[in-house]
């Protein structure tokens, strides 16, 4: 998975676990860029992934759950609590690595929007985030993504430009272990199937 999953999602993951203990279940954590080598190692079963993700079109896919952009300010800006990515022309930007879908669809919407993003840095969630804090710009990331960290300091701001993000399960639907995963997918409970 190259996201965070959001704490609901955790949980059915552990309650799978727990009630099916002869199922080897191991989450890890993948970069968006390294997903294309990974998909052809036999040792995963399913991706947890953004969409517009790269190289797993030849997938199935169904969507988990919805997620959105949202800013990240100091308490001490002048930006309310709602805002345009437009309103955010003449800020400088915090965004995740260019390789993610997050960054790739905050710079699309300023382009739609009909200017380019003043980009100050492209870094991890928890780096832009401590930028932001330190008062070197506005940090975008998406809304399900903050449940583990400290915002101190930081007023999030709803972005009012919907630019959905979903998180989806992309699996083999000839995958050797599909019973499993369909087994799995009864407790996640997609949004879609």
């Amino acid at each position: 998975m190259s996201t965070f999953l959001n704490i609901q999602t955790i949980y059915k993951f552990n309650k799978f676990k727990k009630d099916h203990p002869e199922i080897p279940i191991i989450l890890e954590e993948i970069e968006e860029r390294d997903v294309t080598a990974k998909i052809h190692e036999t040792s995963y079963d399913l991706f947890i992934m953004r969409d517009k993700c790269h190289g797993l079109e030849h997938l199935h896919k169904i969507k988990l759950y919805d997620d959105e952009l949202i800013a990240l300010a100091p308490k001490s800006s002048a930006l309310k609590s709602k805002c345009s990515i437009k309103d955010l022309a003449n800020y400088e930007l915090l965004l995740m690595p260019r390789y993610t879908a997050i960054a790739e669809a905050t710079i699309d919407k300023c382009l739609e929007l009909g200017f380019k993003p003043n980009i100050k840095r492209h870094g991890r969630i928890e780096t832009i985030i401590h930028a932001a804090k330190n008062n070197e710009g506005i940090a975008i990331t998406t809304k399900k993504s903050l449940h583990i960290f400290h915002l101190d300091g930081l007023k999030a701001i709803q972005i009012t430009d919907k630019v959905q993000l979903g998180i989806y399960i992309y699996y083999d639907l000839q995958a050797k272990n599909i019973k499993f995963i369909n087994e799995l997918l009864s407790y996640i409970k997609p949004i879609e199937q």
